[in-house]
């Protein structure tokens, strides 16, 4: 803007005897209307540039916006082509807007691109497998075409993290919650950005769960992997011992020091526990949203029936209100006086050996 101000407009000024202001010559003082007249035309050429001035400032501001719709809209059509790199690489050209719904749908599609995320998949291959009571609900998501992870912390799993996190702190949150981004942005915004954050959970739990719980890719049923662990950890907390000695466990139902995933071995170390926020994350943000949505229309498949499902997870003893209510897992991580290695064995124990079998 700046440049064109000097190069366009004073040029175009310049061509008047003076610029900005009139002089008036000493002729002049003898007329007084000419003395009115040089002051009224110093008045208008004043008034004019100021003009300019403000219009381009405006222009600018509109250029801005105008830039922001145009990446959305370029990103979009290159996601459409499956050119996920490139869509990404178009948006953060422009700054981030932690507040447009449309642009943080863009980036998130983006992302989960990048990941190996599908909606047409999701919707024709894997949507009619999906359990909805509350013991098959978590197998079923291991059998997803997506779920099959044989890495800790993939690529594809990164990037479809990093979609869940841009749309679960949409509107410029912190800490992830329903509620929080309907105040930021409204409740048919926050609807919108929730129904695809619930999708991309659910492919991320698939392979959460297939992985660490070491499932069947078929089945779904848990520690029929390929894997040798049968539990998700190595239980030693009473009441976790107690809760996965039970028969709902299924195949972890005999806790011993060689039973869990090496990669969720506790004491927790930072990788460690990363991971095992991760897992208690996801699903805490998908009670939250399934708590709060409502489908309609014939694609939405069984996603209404998943309201039968419960976070049982205030009903364990000694469990803090931190672990079963954290979305976001910076927080989780941090947290380290409230979610410790005994609430990590209490949570998992009930929520993913009791619901997993």
């Amino acid at each position: 803007m700046e440049s064109l101000i000097n190069t366009k407009w004073l040029d175009l000024l310049s061509t008047h005897e003076t610029p900005l202001l009139v002089k008036i010559k000493g002729s002049d003082y003898k007329d007084a209307d000419a003395i009115v007249r040089g002051i009224k035309s110093g008045m208008l050429k004043n008034f004019l540039f100021l003009a300019i001035i403000l219009t381009l400032f405006i222009s600018c501001g509109a250029t801005d916006e105008e830039e922001i719709e145009d990446a959305i809209f370029n990103a979009q059509q290159l996601l459409t082509n499956g050119q996920c790199a490139e869509a990404l690489e178009v948006l953060l050209k422009v700054p981030y807007q932690p507040s447009n719904a449309t642009y943080l749908k863009t980036l998130a599609s983006g992302q989960a691109c990048l990941g190996g995320y599908n909606t047409t998949v999701f919707f024709d291959s894997d949507l009619s497998k999906l359990g909805t009571s509350q013991t098959a609900f978590l197998g079923s998501l291991a059998t997803f075409s997506t779920s099959n992870m044989t890495v800790t912390n993939s690529s594809n799993y990164q990037n479809i993290f990093n979609a869940i996190d841009t749309l679960t702190l949409a509107g410029g949150l912190t800490d992830a919650s329903y509620a929080a981004r309907t105040a930021a942005l409204g409740a048919t915004k926050n609807n919108n950005i929730s129904v695809f954050a619930l999708y991309t959970i659910l492919v991320e739990l698939g392979k959460f769960l297939n992985f660490y719980g070491n499932a069947d890719d078929s089945t779904g049923i848990k520690g029929a992997g390929g894997l040798p662990n049968v539990c998700y950890f190595n239980y030693t907390n009473v009441t976790a011992v107690a809760a996965v000695s039970a028969s709902s466990s299924g195949a972890c139902d005999h806790p011993g020091s060689t039973t869990g995933h090496t990669s969720l071995v506790l004491p927790a170390n930072t990788d460690t526990r990363a991971r095992a926020c991760e897992g208690i994350v996801l699903f805490n943000n998908f009670i939250d949203i399934i708590a709060n949505l409502t489908f309609s229309g014939s694609n939405s498949g069984d996603l209404n029936s998943l309201k039968s499902i419960t976070n049982t997870c205030t009903s364990i003893p000694g469990i803090t209100t931190e672990t079963c209510t954290t979305k976001t897992v910076s927080s989780c991580i941090s947290d380290t006086t409230n979610i410790t290695d005994v609430q990590f064995e209490l949570y998992y124990s009930v929520i993913f050996e009791n619901m997993h079998q």
